[in-house]
């Protein structure tokens, strides 16, 4: 600690900065990232070789190592691939994949299962339909897969359903329409939850907002604290379960843009697309995260060129509970295999000038 003080005292001088970063080098780099965080002056990025640092007053998320391609072959193909999920014990991965049928232009998902340490060859889940079906995500006590689809019977555009899955079958129910407190007659993307499985986020443009595809959150639960016409409830093996009135996240994460593909990491910090104008007549999607704390989400800030690719978009982040430090997100960078493949980076979040294990 007496050793990083006095390389702090060294750096206060300007003059002497860049005689401290030749000398010390990664140690520099971080008493420099730890003296900014502690006078909480306002910056975008700390770079610290490879690492990257989104701060966000004494909160940060690390990147530590370079994004890695996902699976090749198997899941990242030829192909667009979009927005994986994982059951809670890791042995299920679900993913979108547009493309992959010679004979069709729609949305599917795709699954593969971990057989005596080796993943089967990915099959159109069982609840896909000719229609489009897409972001699946797996709900965190493996009771069921949310996901949207254009199938007909519901409120129109894209809704949002859940299909329950029974562990001991490995069988999935059909999926049933969330209701309309979540679905209306636009349309609905990206369902997800949080580690605890309490609070549903998805986006709309059918609810209202600050313009385009905005994200809502709502609770869940076993109990019905609202009167009928207030919540949406669906059956998860004979037991209900109720979604509140939606709600707008707000002005911090929401914009007059299209802002989708959020996912909740285990502090409740939000990792979002936003997709803005990258010239007059062209829009670029890139990931955005935002933190969580009493006072509610933080002001959302653009996640670096680690993850968000300069030219291409960046989109579908989602998390693995068996491993919570990597985010996984699709794009298409230098070692891609089609339009669209998964990638996934890993990460560490400080909070408190400290690293949250």
């Amino acid at each position: 600690m007496s050793i990083l003080f006095l390389i702090l005292l060294q750096i206060i001088n300007k003059r002497e900065i860049k005689l401290a970063m030749n000398r010390f080098k990664p140690l520099a780099y971080a008493a420099a990232g730890l003296l900014i965080g502690l006078v909480n002056l306002s910056y975008s990025q700390v770079v610290s070789g490879k690492r990257q640092a989104i701060p966000d007053g004494n909160r940060q998320l690390i990147l530590t190592e370079p994004a890695e391609l996902f699976m090749p072959g198997l899941v990242s193909t030829k192909n667009a691939d979009v927005k994986i999920t994982f059951s809670p014990d890791g042995k299920h991965m679900l993913w979108g994949g547009i493309d992959w049928l010679e004979d069709r232009k729609d949305m599917d998902i795709w699954q593969s299962v971990e057989v005596n340490g080796q993943w089967t060859k990915p099959e159109r889940v069982t609840f896909d339909t000719d229609s489009n079906d897409f972001d699946p995500f797996f709900s965190p006590d493996g009771s069921g897969v949310y996901f949207f689809s254009n199938r007909s019977g519901g409120f129109g555009g894209d809704d949002i359903y859940f299909a329950s899955y029974n562990k001991e079958s490995d069988r999935f129910a059909e999926p049933v329409n969330l209701g309309p407190e979540i679905n209306t007659s636009e349309n609905e993307w990206a369902p997800v939850t949080n580690a605890k499985g309490n609070k549903f986020i998805f986006s709309s443009n059918g609810h209202g907002g600050y313009g385009g595809q905005d994200l809502f959150v709502c609770s869940i639960s076993q109990t019905n604290t609202r009167d009928s016409s207030g919540q949406s409830a669906i059956s998860v093996f004979g037991k209900p379960l109720f979604f509140s009135k939606a709600v707008n996240l707000g002005p911090s994460i929401n914009s007059a843009d299209n802002d989708f593909d959020a996912v909740v990491l285990p502090d409740e910090t939000i990792v979002f697309t936003a997709e803005k104008m990258k010239t007059s007549t062209d829009k670029k999607a890139d990931l955005y995260i935002s933190y969580y704390n009493s006072a509610g989400y933080s002001p959302a800030v653009k996640l670096p060129e680690q993850i968000n690719s300069p030219e291409f978009w960046t989109f579908g982040p989602s998390v693995n509970l068996t491993e919570p430090n990597y985010l996984y997100f699709s794009s298409h960078q230098a070692k891609s295999m089609g339009r669209t493949d998964i990638y996934r980076i890993k990460f560490k979040m400080i909070d408190n000038l400290r690293y949250r294990k």
